[in-house]
C-alpha cells in the first residue's frame, strides 16, 4: 500500500481486481503469492527483509522454486 500498489489479486471468475478490505485476515481480498506460497493473507503477514511478494491471478497455485531438488 505504501508503494502505491492497490490491487493484490484478481478474482478467478470475473478477473476483477481486489485490494484491502477487512485488514484483519478474515476476507480473502489481500491474498498474494509470498515466497512462492499462494493464498497468503498479506494484511496480517509479518514483513521481513527479502520477501518476494507477487500479485495473485485467480485461485493461485504453488510455483516450483528454481534450483531446488524434488
Amino acid at each position: 500500500m505504501n508503494a502505491g500498489i492497490r490491487s493484490f489479486r484478481t478474482t478467478p471468475k470475473r478477473k476483477e481486481k481486489r485490494g484491502i478490505f477487512c485488514t484483519i485476515g478474515r476476507c480473502t481480498d489481500c491474498m498474494m503469492i509470498v515466497d512462492g506460497v499462494p493464498n497468503t493473507r498479506t494484511c496480517v503477514a509479518i514483513v521481513r527483509d527479502g520477501m518476494q511478494v507477487k500479485t495473485q491471478e485467480g485461485l493461485g497455485s504453488f510455483e516450483e522454486k528454481k534450483g531446488e531438488d524434488k
